[in-house]
């Protein structure tokens, strides 16, 4: 029998690169999600990463699914809040995101760290940062 060819994934050309296409709504539990809207591969991709970071992650993703905006943010020893850093160059903002986002980087794991910010029970990933370079 012969293997069927799979088709790649293609992205839809007629909708605009700004629009929404799941509406970023507060969930009804109060728990965060990861959302990936904003991520950045430019400054880290997930191809950099071993197979025990990627673990991690998928640990992280599931913890992270469990708790509150208000939860993750009192536990210094997971979560930093960026002040007064230097948001430009390698790792800088998206335009579509407002400069006045509070910007936290949280731990995954024993060493990798990821940055982004919260808006309604999301935490928008902007960076990957396995070798912690982002705000060096």
């Amino acid at each position: 029998m012969a293997k069927k060819k799979s088709k790649s994934f293609q992205i839809d050309p007629g909708v605009a690169d700004d629009a929404p296409i799941v509406e970023a709504m507060p969930h009804d539990d109060g728990l965060v999600s990861v959302n990936l809207k904003y991520f950045q591969k430019s400054c880290e991709c997930f191809s950099k990463w071993q197979k025990d970071e990627l673990k991690a992650f998928s640990g992280w993703i599931e913890k992270i699914s469990l708790r509150t905006e208000e939860q993750i943010k009192s536990t210094t020893k997971t979560c930093h809040h960026h002040e007064g850093t230097n948001r430009k160059g390698r790792f800088s903002i998206p335009d579509a995101v407002s400069p006045e986002v509070s910007l936290y980087g949280l731990d995954v794991g024993s060493k990798a760290r990821v940055h982004g910010f919260f808006a309604s029970n999301n935490f928008f990933l902007l960076w990957l940062d396995r070798q912690h370079d982002c705000f060096k």
